[in-house]
């Protein structure tokens, strides 16, 4: 069982991820009552997605231009969170691993290394 402090981190650690694979939204999109998440973060993957999913649709109808700068925008965004991921990957998860060694509890693998 962990102790308090590695429990801080796992929830920390889980926390981290759910922002970066959307479940947060920041800032707040709240849904039409003015409450709640209607969607996901615009910059997070989930929310990402979604923008690659419009540019797409709208490179049939908006000028060339428009839908460059959209892609650009969002390209701009995808680096962003993969810097993020690839923070929680490899620094956040060995510092999680670490503490958990230490609590003589098994590792998180990331990946393929599952």
């Amino acid at each position: 069982q962990a102790n308090g402090s590695v429990a801080a981190a796992i929830s920390k650690l889980s926390e981290q991820a759910r922002d970066l694979e959307g479940f947060a939204a920041e800032p707040p999109n709240p849904d039409a009552s003015g409450e709640g998440d209607a969607a996901p973060a615009p910059s997070s993957l989930i929310g990402l997605t979604g923008i690659l999913g419009q540019l797409s649709g709208a490179a049939q109808s908006q000028p060339i231009a428009t839908v460059q700068a959209g892609f650009a925008k969002a390209k701009v965004m995808a680096e962003a969170q993969l810097a993020k991921w690839n923070q929680l990957r490899t620094t956040d998860v060995a510092a999680l691993n670490r503490q958990l060694q230490q609590a003589n509890l098994p590792p998180v693998t990331v990946g393929s290394n599952r």
